[in-house]
């Protein structure tokens, strides 16, 4: 897939792959963005344009990703910006991340004398935190809070300050461990030194806990965390760091060859391996044997022939294999691909912004099967994933024939589930996605069937903790409450319901469920024409929230992503119990994929 970008991207920092799946790319005065489609088999990955563009004041240095935020952010994901000028830049969506709505929301400029700001990183904890390395080898850590003002502007406040070096600071990063009590930072020295630094979660105090490598002047430039085990790299070797060992971690070092600057490494968890790239295009695989870190010549053969074979592939213009170069590595959810961004020299001009081309690129390992889909389906049904579900389910869509989807959901249905579990939702859920996002006559006879099973269960659940709160006696039910809830009970018990109403308790009076509705517009009796769909004798059709149940009287609303799903926006005049329910059920109920404002 090409990207046409503003200059060439940083071999570093500037770019990354987001648990949501989407490609974030920093280059000279600018951050791409780009959330790609599934692509049948056969099909051409097409060139296109990014999905969002941010304009930075100031060169771009490094980037990175906050997600998922806490719920008293108005977004769900940010990103960190480091500036030329030597600040940090935070922008987020106030909308679709996948549209042109990012803007700055927050920013931070050491006052402190520390010099230049050399590197950044960011954590979503309890609240998110930026940590800051500068030239003189101190460390700033910044908390980032929402202002108090519902305009998702975001508050930046140094907390702590750690001398981590005499040397400047050239990597740094946020290491995610299960201590709820504590963070791990990885802060990383041009003289080749690292440091593993314990911080308490409230960010009052810092204590190194291990010095990692020191063995020669060369700094690491890329790290990976994944169960447990942290990876740092640069070149002619590996660190491979124990982070859950009692005590101080344990370390184990392994010889690369000589190659250029490494620029990324990804732990393969399924596989038991540890792959390494650097900007030559050189590709290193470490597995453990004996208990041993150790490197894989026939493997790493094996692979870069096979990723090579993927770019030219991949290639829609005239390219020079000798030239291209490595920009990032990144594993797939399921390990189905390993993903890169790889580019030559030949379709770069420096002198002229947005000339540069790179692409990303799909490498399939050759040890993916239908059996390896069946598992992945499994895992995803239970819950056993890390991002976002729909990046999960696009690894095992994308690049699969008619015949393999089709195979693929008889599979996903026949997975045994209990009833009214999580589970159930889940695979529903994952039902509707494949469903929304693959169109067909087969599959469009599934998103009938999968969405009124969802809507059935979330529709138990919903009654389920309606009736919950208003019988705890811990909320003063207002008029405009009992009328909310009258609504509900009047939809539920329409013919379109039919087999889910015996089953749901009744919230309110008898009566009060078999009045008619009144059309919001004209005052007319209205009908339930479709499970979600209501109309009057003036033919006034109007849509319910797919969350709460409220027919959408008033313009403007919130939209799935994935499925169009609308959703009551905010501003209800049944606040209190429109509120606890939007808060209680946050996702679509049919994909389990975010909402997000739309127009009108």
């Amino acid at each position: 897939m090409d990207i046409k970008v503003n200059r060439r991207p940083f071999p570093l920092c500037g770019v990354q792959w987001s648990t949501a799946n989407r490609w974030i790319i920093g280059t000279s005065g600018r951050v791409f963005i780009l959330t790609p489609e599934c692509v049948m088999a056969g099909d051409m990955r097409e060139k296109r344009e990014v999905s969002a563009i941010i304009e930075a004041a100031n060169s771009v240095e490094a980037v990175c990703l906050l997600e998922p935020l806490p719920r008293q952010y108005i977004y769900d994901n940010a990103l960190g910006v480091l500036s030329s000028d030597s600040s940090l830049r935070i922008f987020a969506p106030l909308g679709n991340p996948d549209a042109e709505n990012w803007s700055q929301v927050g920013s931070y400029k050491s006052e402190a004398g520390a010099g230049q700001m050399c590197a950044i990183s960011c954590i979503s904890a309890s609240v998110a935190v930026a940590a800051c390395g500068f030239m003189n080898g101190k460390v700033e850590l910044i908390r980032l809070e929402p202002l108090e003002e519902d305009t998702g502007n975001i508050g930046t406040t140094m907390v702590l300050g750690v001398d981590a070096s005499q040397n400047t600071i050239c990597h740094i990063a946020w290491i995610n461990s299960r201590d709820p009590h504590n963070l791990l930072l990885l802060v990383c020295a041009v003289d080749g030194s690292a440091g593993l630094w314990r911080i308490a979660s409230d960010l009052s105090q810092a204590i190194l806990l291990t010095t990692i490598g020191g063995q020669d002047w060369r700094a690491y430039t890329a790290h990976c965390v994944s169960g447990g085990c942290l990876v740092l790299a640069k070149t002619g070797s590996v660190a491979i760091v124990d982070i859950l060992a009692e005590g101080v971690p344990k370390i184990q070092y392994a010889t690369l060859a000589v190659s250029q600057t490494v620029v990324s490494c990804v732990i393969d968890e399924s596989r038991g391996r540890i792959y390494v790239g650097t900007t030559d295009f050189i590709i290193f695989v470490l597995s453990k044997q004996h208990d041993k870190w150790s490197r894989m010549p026939e493997e790493e053969r094996e692979l870069r022939d096979g990723m090579r074979q993927t770019v030219v592939k991949s290639f829609t213009t005239k390219f020079k294999m000798s030239s291209v170069m490595l920009r990032s590595l990144a594993l797939s959810p399921n390990a189905r691909y390993l993903a890169f961004a790889a580019d030559d020299q030949v379709n770069w001009d420096t002198s002229i912004d947005g000339i540069g081309i790179t692409r990303m690129h799909f490498h399939q390992f050759d040890d993916w099967t239908s059996e390896s889909v069946e598992r992945s389906l499994i895992k995803l049904v239970d819950g056993d994933y890390q991002g976002e579900l729909r990046y999960a389910i696009w690894d095992l869509l994308d690049w699969c024939s008619a015949e393999d989807v089709t195979k693929m959901v008889e599979y996903l249905r026949q997975i045994n589930v209990a009833s009214g579990s999580d589970q159930e939702s889940q695979q529903l859920a994952m039902l509707n996605f494949i469903a929304s996002t693959l169109k067909g006559a087969q599959l469009g006879v599934l998103a009938t069937e999968a969405r009124n099973a969802a809507l059935d269960l979330h529709v138990k659940k919903l009654f389920a903790y309606l009736g919950s709160k208003a019988n705890s006696g811990k909320l003063v039910m207002s008029d405009a409450d009992r009328a909310y809830l009258a609504q509900v009970n009047w939809a539920v018990h329409q013919p379109a319901y039919a087999g889910v109403v015996d089953k749901l308790p009744n919230i309110g009076s008898s009566t009060e469920k078999l009045q008619p509705l009144d059309c919001p517009a004209c005052g007319k009796d209205m009908v339930l024409v479709s499970r979600q769909t209501a109309c009057c004798a003036n033919k006034h059709t109007l849509e319910m929230c797919s969350v709460t149940l409220e027919i959408l009287g008033s313009p403007g609303s919130d939209q799935c992503n994935t499925c169009k799903a609308k959703r009551m926006r905010g501003g209800s005049q049944h606040a209190s119990f429109i509120d606890l329910a939007k808060a209680q059920f946050p996702r679509c109920p049919f994909c389990n994929d975010r909402f997000f404002p739309t127009a009108g």
